[in-house]
């Protein structure tokens, strides 16, 4: 999935080789259409010690496409290519991206622990910092409480998804 997402980030589109038991990525192709539909592909499969050359029919491949036009709906465009961005705004926006995926709680779950002192949950919020798809710890049972919250209400085992495993 995150092959397929970066091609078609960069690229527009993405293709693979529908093996017996696994899409296989191809780096480079070229389509043969008719009547605007691709018909043939020739794909370069990439190898260990240099590629090889498949020939496939339209069937036989998985061809995402992205931003495609009228005039080459079988060709996708790269979103960049399509947004109107300058090098400067580029510029500016490419660090805070990178800080963003590396600091910023994505996909986390809260897990409200018991009470500690307030250095040993700094501590544990720190050692969370950056694992994306990690459990996380915002804070203990009685500040939720305090707040009008309580936090173990409605918790069972089974409610817990994967990431409650790194408890």
């Amino acid at each position: 999935m995150a092959l397929t997402a970066r091609c078609l980030a960069l690229r527009g589109e993405a293709l693979f080789l529908i093996g017996p038991d696994r899409l296989v990525p191809a780096s480079e192709w070229d389509i043969a259409t008719r009547d605007g539909q691709p018909r043939a592909y020739r794909l370069n499969i990439p190898e260990a010690g240099g590629g090889r050359q498949v020939t496939a029919l339209a069937p036989e491949v998985l061809h995402l496409r992205i931003g495609v036009t009228l005039t080459a709906p079988w060709a996708g465009s790269a979103p960049l290519r399509r947004a109107h961005l300058t090098d400067s705004l580029l510029h500016a926006v490419e660090p805070v991206l990178a800080e963003t995926f590396e600091n910023a709680p994505l996909g986390n779950q809260i897990v409200p622990l018991p009470d500690g002192s307030a250095e040993d949950m700094e501590g544990m919020r720190v050692g969370f910092r950056g694992r994306r798809g990690a459990t996380m710890v915002l804070e203990g049972v009685a500040q939720a409480t305090a707040a009008g919250m309580n936090p173990q209400l409605g918790q069972r085992r089974e409610t817990c998804r994967p990431t409650c495993q790194n408890r």
